[in-house]
């Protein structure tokens, strides 16, 4: 089963550089700048961590299975490590809540593969050390 596992000692890589830009449409920045920086900086890990542009992460079209990991892996990260609430993940990325849980229920099965756990693990990890960071303004 392919599980799309990027490996994580490369997510800082060329990639990391390449994508500084604020990636939200519309006024969801404006609204809460501590909480659009700190879901900024998650979009980029993950991102990151695929090897893919931030940007296609964040859009609404669907994408080849590889982006769509990625989302899903976001959704996840933000509603179990984060406690945003589905609809507000939904909101935020256009989505419907039910697309957010499906989403959360499908990383929570896939994480039954050592393997795929263990690079969750990593990622939440990490986004529990940014959350810390940014001082918990969430």
């Amino acid at each position: 089963m392919d599980t799309g596992i990027p490996d994580l000692a490369n997510c800082c890589g060329s990639n990391a550089d390449r994508h500084h830009e604020k990636i939200w449409p519309g006024d969801f920045a404006s609204k809460d700048p501590d909480m659009a920086l700190l879901v900024d900086v998650i979009v980029h890990i993950v991102a990151n961590s695929f090897d893919l542009d931030p940007q296609i992460i964040v859009q609404t079209r669907r994408g080849v299975a590889k982006v769509a990991r990625a989302r899903q892996i976001l959704f996840y990260l933000l509603h179990t490590s984060l406690s945003f609430p589905l609809v507000e993940i939904a909101q935020i990325f256009g989505k419907d809540r039910t697309t957010i849980g499906h989403a959360c229920r499908l990383i929570e099965d896939l994480r039954d593969e050592a393997e795929f756990d263990g690079f969750v693990s990593k990622l939440e990890k990490v986004t529990h050390l940014v959350a810390r960071i940014s001082g918990g303004k969430i």
